[in-house]
């Protein structure tokens, strides 16, 4: 399996008290969506803008 991960980030300032809760968010979609999009050993993309 080769999933390309693009990332198109503007830097952004948060509290900490906002930026766990958002990489939380961020690694439950990631993980899910290499667990679920890509269950037969497929190649493909996913992209954060």
């Amino acid at each position: 399996m080769s999933v390309e991960l693009v990332f198109s980030l503007d830097e952004v300032f948060l509290s900490l008290n906002k930026v766990i809760p958002c990489g939380l968010i961020l690694n439950e979609l990631i993980s899910k969506s290499l667990k679920h999009a890509f269950k037969r050993k497929e190649n493909g993309k996913i992209e954060i803008t």
